[in-house]
């Protein structure tokens, strides 16, 4: 079970992460959290990949994405493809169920 954080207490959470709040960060976050929804918490049964590149302001998706999902580059269940686009595709590890947001 995991705590529910207040919508301020999300801000402060997403900024101390990524230094700063702007549009790409909040909807990968969000992404991230429908992801949850979908195919469950379990941070290790899923994994994400995501088609943003690594330039910014787009990339910052990518950042909300592993705070949202909790799929990260240190555990290795995120990927990053540079299609210039604010994407994500998650699947359990399995492969028996995935979801594309975008």
């Amino acid at each position: 079970m995991h705590k529910e954080l207040s919508h301020e207490e999300t801000l402060a959470f997403l900024n101390r992460f990524h230094g700063h709040i702007g549009p790409y960060l909040v909807l990968g976050y969000r992404a991230g959290l429908i992801a949850n929804r979908v195919l469950g918490d379990d941070f290790f049964a899923k994994r994400a990949h995501t088609m943003t590149g690594s330039k910014t302001p787009i990339s910052c998706f990518t950042d909300g994405v592993q705070l949202g999902s909790c799929c990260t580059l240190g555990k290795g269940n995120i990927t990053v493809s540079d299609e210039g686009e604010p994407r994500v595709r998650f699947e359990l590890a399995d492969g028996s169920k995935g979801i594309e947001v975008e």
